[in-house]
């Protein structure tokens, strides 16, 4: 089996089977991550993500050693700045001030409790259950170290748990 380094690159280089493959393996992940992040938006994101591979210099792609962490951190960036470009022109046509971008959502029973997250738990849960990337891959994706988006995780999941649950909030 061929493993996705090889298949981005691959990819690249124009060859249709490794592209194939490469969108089988990763897109399903990337397109639940990217929903819970913005919603259907969010497969425009994952388009984008996969288009870049062709407009990226093969020496760039050849650095890349996580390929799942490196799409997840374009289709997030993406999708950050779909949400940051339709709240523009909402602006625009309705003359308000934009929103915030990227308010997360998920559509399943537990919507509510990570409704109430902070975006950066949610978005934390979304990496490790949507798109099911490592602590390793998750940490590659927003740029901090390991033991921190672990740490991170927990807390995000400790506090889902509590949401759920619909216990208070533990003071200190």
């Amino acid at each position: 089996m061929t493993d996705e380094r090889t298949l981005l690159l691959r990819t690249r280089r124009g060859d249709e089977a490794s592209a194939r493959e490469l969108w089988a393996r990763l897109a399903p992940r990337l397109l639940a991550y990217a929903r819970g992040l913005v919603g259907q938006a969010g497969d425009d994101a994952v388009q984008e993500a996969f288009c870049a591979i062709l407009q990226r210099p093969v020496r760039e792609l050849k650095r890349v050693e996580e390929p799942g962490a490196w799409m997840a951190r374009l289709v997030r960036n993406a999708a950050i700045n779909a949400v940051r470009t339709e709240s523009r022109e909402r602006a625009r046509r309705t003359g308000h001030t934009p929103a915030s971008p990227g308010q997360p959502r998920v559509d399943d029973d537990t919507r509510r409790a990570m409704d109430e997250l902070d975006p950066d738990a949610r978005e934390l849960l979304l990496l490790k259950h949507a798109a099911g990337l490592t602590f390793d891959q998750i940490a590659l994706t927003l740029g901090l170290n390991r033991s921190t988006a672990a740490s991170r995780y927990r807390s995000a999941r400790d506090e889902l748990s509590r949401l759920l649950e619909g216990t208070p909030e533990p003071t200190t």
